[in-house]
């Protein structure tokens, strides 16, 4: 009796386990296609969640997500807040990575230093595209993660973002 318990249990957690994946992958999705641009038009939605580094001494922890501005962008942005998890921002670009098909053994751990830049392809036909910057230790200052989806052939060099931190931060660099 006691098995069937602990199968039960371990049951329901993994029911639970997806339940939030689906529902993480589905906001994503809403996101990622909520972008719809007028004839010739090219656009650029996003988000940015940012881990700060250096605060005040009696603050735990904190986290903020700025965005462009679409409905879709603030509505994904409240919810990461609410949903991301504050100790661990690598967290957030490998949930955005597996849902959209990458997988990850269940003892990777990701290194305490991540920076790049990784487009992803939807396979659509209207020139949509996504691109996850991470920049998660290696520099100065906070951790951040923003995803960026593009409509249109020249989404990207019409609608330029700056760097997620100045070069000169690299650690290593002028320290």
């Amino acid at each position: 009796m006691k098995c069937a318990a602990y199968v039960c249990v371990f049951a329901a957690m993994i029911v639970v386990a997806n339940a939030a994946d689906d529902e993480t992958c589905g906001r994503l999705k809403d996101f990622e296609f909520a972008a719809k641009p007028a004839a010739n038009a090219s656009i650029r939605d996003w988000i940015e969640m940012r881990w700060i580094a250096n605060l005040p001494e009696d603050t735990l922890y904190q986290k903020e997500c700025h965005h462009s501005g679409s409905e879709a962008a603030a509505k994904l942005c409240g919810w990461l807040l609410e949903n991301s998890s504050w100790e661990f921002p690598g967290f957030l670009p490998m949930r955005i990575l597996g849902c959209h098909g990458a997988k990850f053994s269940d003892h990777f751990e990701y290194s305490p230093m991540w920076i790049a830049s990784i487009g992803l392809d939807p396979g659509t036909t209207d020139d949509r595209r996504m691109v996850l910057d991470v920049a998660i230790g290696g520099h100065k200052g906070d951790s951040v993660v923003r995803y960026s989806v593009f409509v249109g052939p020249k989404a990207e060099e019409e609608n330029p973002l700056p760097p997620l931190f100045p070069a000169k931060d690299f650690l290593g660099v002028n320290d």
